[in-house]
């Protein structure tokens, strides 16, 4: 809702521009003058925001707004209101995930133990050749470049030794929860998974 038709078509047309290849910000009502009981009936039915430019709003409606939880963006500068759509927009974005390798190594063999007399446990006798392996890392396995597993950390030996952790030149032993289908020459990954928001350009 701005305060002139000048405004407005100008507004209509920066939001038009705005990056749209994963979302966009659509323009259900526009009008000139102050907002009204109207267009917060109107907001709360498409689930919509209001963007009020260079007009003052009445107490009453901002109270209104509030008890309907329409939200009501109030600017007097252009670039300012883009960038609180583009901060809009961008919150509605799912995050960026990145992973980080912290420590790779190699499967150099197979074997099997015995747990507790009973069960077998398949083991991948490994050599860690970069950064460390911890037994509380999320893990992936690499083969012929494609992961075939992601997932926790069951075993982590040492000649028969529980460890919690395993850095480079070392050999050690490994077990996957849920996985046993090593193979030699397998590459596993230590990996730390964070989100980053993403921002609208």
């Amino acid at each position: 809702m701005p305060d002139v038709h000048g405004s407005l078509e100008a507004l209509e047309n920066v939001i038009n521009s705005l990056p749209s290849h994963e979302i966009q910000a659509t323009i259900v009502s526009s009008g000139v003058g102050a907002v009204t009981d109207s267009d917060i009936a109107m907001a709360a039915a498409a689930g919509a925001r209001i963007v009020a430019f260079n007009i003052p709003c009445e107490r009453r409606i901002l109270s209104q707004a509030q008890a309907e939880r329409i939200s009501i963006h109030q600017h007097q500068i252009i670039y300012s209101l883009v960038d609180n759509l583009k901060e809009i927009m961008a919150d509605m974005l799912p995050p960026e995930i990145i992973k980080e390798v912290l420590g790779e190594a190699e499967v150099l063999q197979l074997f099997s133990i015995n747990v507790r007399g009973k069960q077998t446990e398949m083991i991948a006798g490994c050599r860690i050749t970069n950064g460390k392996l911890a037994r509380n890392s999320t893990l992936r396995v690499l083969r012929g470049g494609e992961t075939v597993f992601e997932g926790t950390v069951k075993t982590l030996k040492h000649h028969k030794k529980d460890i919690t952790e395993a850095s480079k030149g070392l050999e050690c032993g490994l077990a996957l929860e849920g996985f046993d289908g090593f193979q030699a020459g397998d590459t596993i990954q230590a990996i730390k998974t964070t989100e980053r928001r993403r921002t609208i350009d």
